[in-house]
């Protein structure tokens, strides 16, 4: 995939895209049939094994639950 920026750092997108970003990815994972409560407990479902990707469900759901006090579980 040709960037357009060879030899050149890709800009960086504004920080509040990067967060909706991986939390839209995140809220992919979860089961259909599972409230976002269940996901919130179990971060980690769906996932392939890699543990970067744990890591970053594991970040969402810690960020979620601390800027929203009802997520509290």
């Amino acid at each position: 995939m040709d960037s357009g920026c060879v030899g050149r750092p890709l800009p960086k997108p504004p920080l509040d895209e990067l967060v909706e970003a991986a939390i839209a990815w995140w809220r992919d994972k979860k089961p259909i049939a599972w409230s976002d409560a269940e996901h919130l407990r179990n971060p980690e479902i769906n996932l392939t094994g890699l543990e970067t990707e744990k890591r970053l469900a594991r970040a969402i759901a810690i960020a979620i639950m601390e800027a929203d006090a009802r997520w509290k579980v």
